[in-house]
């Protein structure tokens, strides 16, 4: 599939609107999805107590909780 995409992106041209990347593009290109890849392994290894995205969640979780008691919102999902 990977081939499919390169193969888009530099000889697609007019008919899927692209434009071939220099090198430096596709430097980045390999980077992000290299550490896309990393994240993805390694982000579920990491206790979900110890996570910013965990503490955002029970705050929010309050907040919608508290929104939706005062009555503010005329009912409860």
């Amino acid at each position: 599939m990977a081939c499919v995409q390169i193969l888009i992106i530099e000889f697609g041209g007019t008919a899927f609107s692209t434009a071939s990347l220099d090198i430096d593009h596709w430097i980045w290109c390999v980077l992000f999805g290299a550490g896309e890849l990393l994240w993805g392994q390694v982000g579920p290894s990491i206790s979900p107590r110890s996570s910013f995205l965990a503490l955002y969640t029970v705050w929010l979780g309050t907040w919608v909780d508290s929104v939706l008691d005062s009555g503010a919102v005329g009912h409860r999902f």
